[in-house]
């Protein structure tokens, strides 16, 4: 009897053990880690980081930021930023006669033909347009004794942004001009705004005496500098104290080496 009582024991005591065994191994740990929380792409110099979450009984979520810088345009500067036109090219392509001066801020001071009556009078070859302008000077004592007309870049551009850069290499400005009686004196210029943030470093004029005859013109830009051009070319007329009206046409505008 007490052998089988020994027996029994020995058994449990086994069995015992064994179930222990079997249940000592630890649970896996099955925590998931949190997803990190999504970056935020901004466009310009902002940078947004995004937030990072731990879940439980697992690793930290990684975020990735990623930041976008914005482009910054470069502002104008006195020596514009455009490319250079190369040479030759027709002023009226680039410049606009929009500078009306001295009496030309008086409204019917100066006129532009608009109809382009000139047209049938033009030399061979012509290029750009034919202007016609009547200039009637105001009173004297009202006025401010003359008058004239900038071919500007931008138009009405009197220095507040930078003019046209042109290639180096001009040296004259070719066009044909007549008087519609003869004997009017004209001053044509080229260059010559100044007083604002940009300024013409190109200064250069002809004066004449024109005729009825459609004559060709130079204006020499050999002594010259220039880069960005805000007043690619113009005329003034001294009023000499008269009112009587003046008019002339100039036509065939070049830049030209």
């Amino acid at each position: 009897m007490n052998l089988l009582r020994f027996v029994n024991a020995l058994l449990l005591t086994s069995c015992i053990a064994s179930l222990e065994a079997c249940s000592d191994e630890s649970p896996a740990k099955s925590g998931t880690g949190g997803a990190g929380g999504a970056g935020t792409v901004t466009t310009g110099a902002t940078t947004t980081t995004g937030t990072t979450t731990t879940g439980a009984g697992g690793d930290t979520g990684s975020t990735t930021t990623t930041t976008t810088t914005g482009t910054t345009g470069t502002g104008g500067t006195g020596t514009g930023t455009d490319m250079p036109s190369p040479l030759p090219f027709v002023v009226d392509s680039l410049f606009v006669a929009s500078g009306y001066m001295g009496d030309g801020s008086s409204p019917g001071a100066i006129m532009q033909d608009d109809n382009m009556t000139c047209a049938a009078s033009r030399p061979m070859g012509a290029v750009g347009h034919c202007h016609k302008f009547t200039y009637t000077p105001v009173i004297p004592d009202a006025g401010a004794g003359w008058g004239g007309v900038y071919w500007q870049y931008p138009v009405n551009n009197w220095g507040a942004m930078p003019g046209k850069r042109i290639a180096q290499g001009a040296t004259k400005i070719t066009f044909v001009a007549s008087g519609a009686k003869g004997g009017e004196s004209v001053k044509f210029i080229a260059g010559g705004i100044t007083g604002m943030a940009n300024n013409d470093t190109l200064n250069a004029s002809v004066s004449v005496v024109l005729t009825t005859t459609p004559t060709p013109y130079i204006i020499d830009l050999t002594a010259q500098t220039y880069d960005a051009v805000l007043g690619g070319f113009g005329w003034t007329i001294d009023g000499m104290g008269s009112t009587a009206p003046v008019s002339f046409t100039v036509d065939n505008i070049r830049w030209e080496q």
